[in-house]
């Protein structure tokens, strides 16, 4: 692959997760998975409990978001591995703002890695990774 090519297959990985993003701060459960295969096996781990399929996962979420009125997410670097033409690691640092329906809210910074494939439709996401820092007291 030409550098150029490998920058087009970043900007529509950068464009994806972006739309993604966009879903899940408007706790949109069906558009945000919209972004996940319904082709290939979806793997899923979220703060170390792993999901092994797409419908175990958007069950989880659905439950997740109806708590939610809103998440507030700030991107704050994006890095990418081009692996083929047709298959990209990319791995996001972000801070989140949950805002719960009863009033409270929780915030932590956040990291996540995807495995996305170029599918018929488009880029999908085969599997994720989140983690969210744990405070280690010397």
């Amino acid at each position: 692959m030409t550098l150029k090519e490998t920058k087009v297959i970043e900007t529509e990985i950068r464009d994806v997760l972006n739309q993604m993003w966009e879903a899940a701060r408007k706790v949109d459960t069906d558009k945000m998975f919209g972004f996940f295969s319904d082709v290939l096996p979806v793997g899923f781990m979220e703060v170390g409990v792993y999901y092994p399929t797409r419908e175990a996962t958007i069950s989880s979420f659905r439950k997740e978001f109806a708590q939610l009125k809103c998440q507030d997410i700030e991107v704050r670097d994006t890095q990418m591995a081009v692996l083929a033409p047709n298959v990209v690691i990319a791995t996001q640092c972000c801070h989140f703002t949950s805002h719960f329906k009863v009033g409270n809210a929780f915030e932590t910074d956040y990291a996540i890695t995807f495995v996305l494939v170029k599918e018929d439709k488009g880029w999908k996401i085969i599997h994720s990774h989140e983690s969210c820092p744990i405070s280690v007291e010397e």
